[in-house]
C-alpha cells in the first residue's frame, strides 16, 4: 500500500488532529510516517495510534512565538523521507485556522511545499468547531476568556 506522510507543529497535535485517521490508515494497511517541527520524535505517541516511523526537526517550541525551524525545513523534510516509497499523501494543517501560531502556519506551508514537490495530493487537518465552541464556554466557564475573534471562531468547519 502507499505511504502517507503526516506534519505536525508540536507531538500534542498527533490525537487531536489525525490520531484516528493514523489508525485508519494503518488498518487499511498504509504506511504512516509522522514528522513534527518541534521538540522530540513523538515515538510512542504516534506507533501507539500506528504510524510506522516517527520524526522530527527538533525546533523549539514556544506558543505565539516564531516558529524556531531551520531554514531549510524543506529540504530536512526531504531529506527524511529519502528512504520512503510510494509516498501517496501529505497530511498538513489547515493554516487558515491555526492562524494564532507560528509554527503552526509553518506546518501548513510546509506540508504544501511539500505536496508539490511530490506531486501528491494534500489534505490539511483541523479542528471542528464544536470542540472550540466547548473549549470557548469552559473558559467562560472558568472565568477566563481564549484569544479567538468570533470572525476567527466562525473560520472552523461545522
Amino acid at each position: 500500500m502507499a505511504t502517507v506522510v503526516a506534519l505536525h507543529a508540536i507531538a500534542a497535535d498527533i490525537p487531536v488532529l489525525t490520531g484516528a485517521t493514523i489508525g485508519r490508515l494503518r488498518d487499511a494497511g498504509h504506511r504512516v510516517v509522522v514528522i513534527t517541527l518541534t521538540g522530540e520524535a513523538p515515538a510512542g505517541l504516534a506507533e501507539s495510534l500506528g504510524a510506522a516511523r516517527t520524526e522530527t526537526l527538533g525546533g523549539a517550541y514556544e506558543p505565539a512565538a516564531p516558529a524556531q525551524l531551520p531554514p531549510d525545513a524543506l529540504d530536512a523534510v526531504r531529506e527524511l523521507l529519502e528512504s520512503e516509497r510510494d509516498i501517496a499523501l501529505i497530511i498538513g494543517h489547515d493554516p487558515t485556522v491555526m492562524e494564532l501560531d507560528p509554527t503552526h502556519i509553518a506546518v501548513g506551508a510546509l506540508a504544501a511545499a511539500l505536496a508539490e514537490q511530490l506531486q501528491v495530493p494534500l489534505v490539511n487537518a483541523t479542528l471542528p468547531r464544536e470542540i472550540i465552541e466547548k473549549g470557548e464556554r469552559l473558559a467562560k466557564s472558568l472565568d477566563t476568556t481564549i484569544p479567538l475573534t468570533g470572525d476567527q471562531l466562525a473560520q472552523f468547519p461545522t
